[in-house]
């Protein structure tokens, strides 16, 4: 609770004193000093030549944020002169307002038609800025394994910035791996407040060891077993934290896959959501992916620090024919009095009652899980 009052301190305090949410005319174009985010998303589909394409992102203009010496102090870190831009690079992404009302086109690639027609149109922004919606596309990607659709927002022909966003093409039946990120792939110790901001707003992202290893040599193995793999990368973390985690999976050779993150704004009420819904929102998410791939496998990963396995118990009991295997991280050496509660045996079976325990595992370390097993269907190594 305390690090989401901290966040709550340098995106909403700020709003409160900026102008009102623009609203815009339909007609007008995005400004040259408005950002059109648009988070890595999915397109499902059922003959592998019709595809629903969901679109998740922010319209934002940028706003004052707090004084760095205020922010310095509400943080309580040590800032110097070799992570301060650092800081005030991340505290930017949180100094916005929303844009309202304002349609955002997309320009979608060769192979890709809207109705014969390669521009799409998204419904207006919502009063926070929030653009959330599914258009179809014929895209005849058949024998492209990890086909990906590239799209670019239609700006003012004045404007040169190149913006855009892309969905991932994932079949029908096949394996969808949901990982979660802090702790998990990500270094955040979540147990320990001063060092999770310290990690999420000074220092550079710093993965946890043979994760991206583990996930690359797993999706090689489902390739190599034409289980059609596809990565979703579930964070409870804010979305104003979409770029620099998706430079982290870059620089760190993560597969890409989907990154869902959560809403976080003041006039559409996100915010008391994000306050109050922490432990339903992964679960939600889940059972959205699952309605819109039904038939497809699971293969989770989490950690100890907060409610994964809790959450995952529970996907595992209401859908255990789509569950391959859960992977819980143990995580140690951040706060020994926490991690005393939460990595006792009757904690995981408590949150793994009812489910087979051929389906789930804890690890302390990437190298105890093989690749290969998970690849074949099998959770525990072979």
């Amino acid at each position: 609770m305390a690090f989401t009052l901290v966040l709550y301190a340098l995106a909403i305090l700020p709003s409160l004193y900026a102008a009102p949410t623009l609203v815009r005319r339909a007609d007008s174009p995005i400004l040259p000093e408005q950002t059109v985010t648009l988070l890595d998303h999915v397109a499902s589909t059922i003959d592998n030549k019709t595809w629903n394409v969901h679109v998740h992102g922010y319209l934002t203009t940028s706003i004052a944020s707090l004084p760095i010496k205020d922010i310095v102090s509400l943080l309580a870190i040590a800032a110097n002169e070799d992570n301060r831009k650092r800081l005030e690079e991340r505290v930017s992404l949180f100094s916005v307002s929303g844009v309202s009302k304002q349609p955002i086109t997309l320009q979608l690639p060769d192979y890709a038609q809207v109705a014969g027609q390669q521009t799409v149109t998204l419904e207006p922004t919502s009063v926070s800025g929030k653009v959330n919606t599914t258009f179809t596309i014929t895209a005849d990607v058949a024998g492209k394994p990890d086909a990906i659709l590239d799209y670019k927002v239609v700006l003012d022909p004045s404007d040169k910035r190149q913006v855009g966003g892309r969905a991932f093409f994932v079949p029908s039946e096949g394996y969808s791996i949901i990982s979660d990120i802090d702790d998990t792939i990500k270094i955040s110790e979540v147990n320990s407040r001063p060092k999770l901001l310290e990690n999420t707003f000074l220092k550079p992202f710093a993965a946890v060891p043979d994760m991206s290893d583990l996930y690359i040599k797993l999706a090689d193995g489902l390739r190599a077993n034409q289980h059609s793999p596809a990565f979703h990368y579930l964070s409870g973390s804010p979305w104003n934290l979409f770029k620099p985690l998706v430079e982290f999976t870059q620089e760190f050779k993560f597969p890409p896959g989907q990154i869902i993150l959560r809403d976080l704004a003041l006039r559409d009420g996100s915010f008391i959501d994000f306050l109050t819904q922490s432990k339903t929102y992964k679960l939600e998410q889940i059972e959205l992916l699952l309605k819109s791939f039904p038939n497809r496998k699971l293969i989770m990963f989490g950690d100890s620090t907060e409610v994964d396995p809790e959450i995952y118990g529970e996907v595992a009991r209401r859908y255990p024919n789509n569950v391959s295997c859960i992977s819980i991280r143990r995580v140690t050496g951040v706060d020994a009095g926490k991690e005393q509660t939460q990595l006792t045996d009757d904690r995981f079976e408590k949150a793994f009652a009812n489910v087979d325990k051929s389906k789930w595992r804890t690890f302390a370390a990437a190298t105890e899980i093989s690749a290969d097993a998970l690849a074949k269907g099998l959770c525990q190594n072979a």
